[in-house]
């Protein structure tokens, strides 16, 4: 397959992928043998064109769904760090599921592992997580109910719904540390 390099001089925790010479949809990795299409529609699912990376290269699979003949590619990586936790957690189906991970986020991005859920995004610039915005969707923030909590060491899910608390489900995160002296993370 095709390679690209990358530079944290450590394997990703998370991958998201697109074709830039070619219509197609965002692929999402957060480990080597799941994935989804970043439009939401799909739950991450095993497949046998998995993408492989390590501490220095992701190597896209070698089929033309992902790797077309003199295709150029984009990837984003992040990896966990002391500004970036990346992780899962069970959906309880209850108010006040915690999730600890040892700093405050400024930023989060949940979406569902076992099923097909939106790419939900919060921060701590529109309330502590009482407000939502869906990346695969065109629709305004949802402001309706509280979604997280944005705690010390963590967050806590208060809301129920399937698409970041369901009973049993499962769900991937993303959270980034303030990082700013003024608390305005990195919110322009």
């Amino acid at each position: 397959g095709h390679n690209i390099l990358h530079a944290w001089l450590k394997e990703p925790n998370f991958v998201l992928t697109k074709p830039v010479s070619f219509a197609d949809n965002w692929r999402a990795h957060f480990d080597q043998v799941s994935r989804a299409t970043f439009d939401g529609n799909v739950a991450f699912i095993s497949d046998s064109f998995n993408m492989l990376w390590n501490d220095t290269t992701i190597t896209l699979p070698n089929n033309d769904a992902w790797n077309k003949a003199s295709s150029v590619n984009i990837a984003y990586c992040e990896t966990n760090s002391d500004n970036i936790s990346i992780g899962s957690y069970s959906g309880s189906g209850a108010t006040g599921n915690k999730i600890n991970f040892g700093f405050e986020p400024s930023r989060l991005i949940v979406r569902g592992k076992t099923t097909a859920t939106n790419w939900n995004i919060s921060d701590n610039q529109r309330g502590n997580g009482d407000y939502i915005l869906v990346a695969n969707d065109t629709t305004v923030e949802y402001t309706a109910s509280d979604y997280f909590d944005y705690e010390s060491n963590g967050f806590s899910v208060i809301q129920t719904s399937n698409d970041v608390n369901g009973l049993g489900e499962e769900y991937y995160f993303i959270a980034y540390r303030d990082t700013a002296s003024n608390g305005g993370g990195s919110v322009s």
